[in-house]
């Protein structure tokens, strides 16, 4: 019986991710977007970003561990980004939502 892995040849759908020769990995023929390229920016955004770095703070005084915090601040950066692209305006630090 051949060992089916991904949805492209009509394998199991719930296959766990492949590597390719070059270790690119791969789900349902997708490429994953490698972890660095939102976790180095968001170590980044931490030290130079007002915003991030009053988030990441209260998340350390709150004795956070330091993976759960930059995890946090990934998630963060992302909604930040997802949001300038949405509305189509220039990142705001001092925006505050008008309250109801």
């Amino acid at each position: 019986m051949p060992v089916r892995h991904s949805l492209g040849d009509g394998g199991y759908p719930h296959a766990a991710p492949r590597h390719t020769a070059g270790g690119q990995a791969y789900l349902y023929g997708f490429c994953v977007l490698p972890l660095d390229a939102i976790w180095w920016p968001a170590i980044v955004a931490m030290r130079h970003n007002p915003l991030l770095a009053h988030f990441a703070r209260g998340l350390r005084e709150a004795g956070k561990p330091s993976k759960l915090i930059i995890a946090a601040v990934c998630g963060k950066l992302l909604h930040i980004a997802f949001g300038v692209l949405e509305h189509r305006r220039p990142f705001d630090p001092n925006y505050s939502p008008s309250p109801s």
